[in-house]
């Protein structure tokens, strides 16, 4: 008795493996069928979650199957990418089925309309972009799909009546819609500034009241038409290191969905700003920071700083609430919008190594010195005792 008990318990065990087997022959024959007709662009779907490692059973290599099946992004209708209502403003919305193979960047070059300097400055990017000649760099005009880094001079061009702020389609007014851009061409001294990397704000030309932020609210609008995953502003005496860039994109900035509300910069410390003597004031300026960061108060330089796309949307829908933390700063201020999100932030710190960029550089010979550098490189050329990198 015991002798078939145990030879029926064997049977019913192999037939167990049997049925387990084809199960998983069946499984993976399909899975095979599925990612075939997604890499072919034959049939449309979204990964809610991985498949479960005992699902599969152990051995099986579930885990690789999960993770090839996670690298595919939904095709199909966009998420809103609103922060209204406390939805999570991180979307897959790439329209390609497969994982993109890098993040796209808009750089904000700041500049304005009315001095030599600034056309000057604007002529040291150009010589440069122009050096480097590369279909990863372009105007937000002329963008493709290999562009990586998307840039454009951010100018005020709006007349004396044009609102400091615009971070929706009215412009702070009751007469309807405000139009984003001026038209071109204007009237100006700089022919430059009807070319087709200047993009024309229709706000007055200001430094801290509010330029920073309607260049974030011009950003959005671009990030959606053409999957950039981030803004980053870049001050006009600063110089591109294009190169350090792209390595420290591919390290740093992941493509959608894989970003979280990254805010990324140079640190600076509040507290050596001089104390309000008036107590209100203090508590109103600082009482957000005492409560929710225990009176740590840090923001990111303006030289050069980025944000994600989901930050970029909340910064633009904070931007008309922040009057009461304000400080005059446009760097401070930015932060201090970023900062003020429901959600979590992830703060990317950028020591001096890391830096893709020089800042200021304002005289002749400075200039003049990346100038023959950023030659040498594209030449092949040993610079100062060594190669330069051409990533």
């Amino acid at each position: 008795v015991v002798s078939e008990s145990i030879s029926h318990h064997h049977d019913e065990m192999r037939t167990r493996q049997c049925h387990s087997s084809v199960s998983l022959t069946r499984f993976l024959v399909l899975l095979n069928a599925v990612l075939f007709l997604a890499i072919n662009h034959q049939v449309n779907f979204q990964v809610i979650h991985p498949i479960q490692s005992s699902t599969l059973g152990k051995g099986l290599g579930s885990s690789a199957i999960a993770e090839s099946l996670s690298s595919f992004h939904h095709q199909g209708k966009k998420k809103d990418l609103s922060t209204k209502d406390g939805k999570d403003t991180t979307a897959v919305r790439s329209p390609a089925i497969q994982q993109k193979q890098f993040s796209r960047t808009l750089m904000g070059i700041f500049s304005s309309a009315d001095d030599s300097t600034s056309a000057l400055m604007r002529s040291r990017h150009r010589t440069l972009i122009g050096l480097w000649n590369d279909t990863r760099l372009c105007s937000y005009t002329k963008i493709t799909k290999d562009c990586q880094l998307v840039y454009a001079f951010i100018i005020g061009a709006g007349n004396a009546s044009a609102p400091t702020q615009l971070v929706n389609e009215t412009g702070g007014t009751s007469n309807g819609k405000w139009p984003l851009l001026v038209e071109k061409p204007i009237a100006t001294e700089f022919p430059d500034l009807n070319g087709d990397d200047t993009a024309l704000l229709n706000i007055r030309e200001n430094m801290n009241e509010g330029k920073s932020e309607s260049f974030f609210y011009f950003a959005s609008t671009l990030m959606k038409q053409h999957d950039i995953d981030y803004a980053m502003k870049f001050d006009a005496d600063a110089s591109l290191l294009f190169h350090k860039f792209l390595l420290f994109a591919k390290k740093e900035l992941p493509p959608a969905p894989y970003y979280r509300r990254i805010l990324a910069g140079i640190l600076r410390d509040k507290d050596r700003w001089k104390t309000p003597d008036d107590p209100a004031v203090y508590r109103k300026k600082e009482g957000y920071w005492i409560q929710e960061y225990d009176k740590v108060h840090v923001y990111l330089a303006g030289q050069c700083y980025l944000l994600s796309r989901d930050l970029v949307e909340w910064v633009v829908e904070e931007a008309p609430r922040s009057s009461d933390y304000r400080e005059g700063h446009e760097d401070h201020d930015l932060s201090a919008m970023a900062f003020h999100s429901p959600k979590s932030l992830t703060l990317l710190i950028i020591p001096k190594k890391h830096r893709f960029w020089e800042h200021p550089v304002k005289g002749k010979p400075r200039w003049l010195g990346i100038l023959k550098r950023e030659k040498a490189r594209m030449k092949g050329e040993i610079y100062k005792g060594k190669k330069l990198r051409v990533a």
